[in-house]
């Protein structure tokens, strides 16, 4: 490789980096923007108002979901676990976890067919309305 074709590949991996740091500075403004004081009873603290995630991943072994929610979006966990039998879902496990201002559920699932990606459209469109 020739010294001016590995300038010309550190320059565009150059200008890449540039893009990938405006695109984060881009995403940092819009949390900061996001951001609201909530006033409770230890005090005022901040929290996102960041919109809830829903990830629903079709794994060889079965479907994992993963619902993330800001604390001041409530939803039954059990809700949930119910849409996805509905949908022919045998849950296996499910728990959830805080951390700071976000409420994350897990779901695992164990399925003896294996899921058409259509399926899990459904699925992950029934699970965003519960948590909007």
């Amino acid at each position: 490789m020739s010294q001016q074709e590995v300038l010309d590949q550190a320059t565009i991996h150059i200008k890449n980096l540039q893009e990938r740091i405006q695109s984060l500075k881009a995403k940092k403004d819009l949390v900061l923007k996001s951001e609201r004081r909530v006033e409770g009873s230890r005090g005022s603290y901040i929290t996102e108002l960041s919109p809830p995630v829903v990830e629903v991943r079709n794994l060889a072994s079965g479907i994992e979901v993963v619902l993330a929610t800001g604390i001041d979006r409530t939803f039954k966990l059990s809700d949930a676990i119910t849409i996805l039998n509905e949908e022919g879902v045998d849950v296996k496990y499910a728990g959830f976890s805080v951390a700071g201002c976000r409420v994350f559920c897990t779901i695992h699932s164990q399925l003896a067919i294996p899921r058409l990606e259509s399926d899990c459209g459904r699925m992950r469109e029934r699970l965003k309305l519960l948590v909007q």
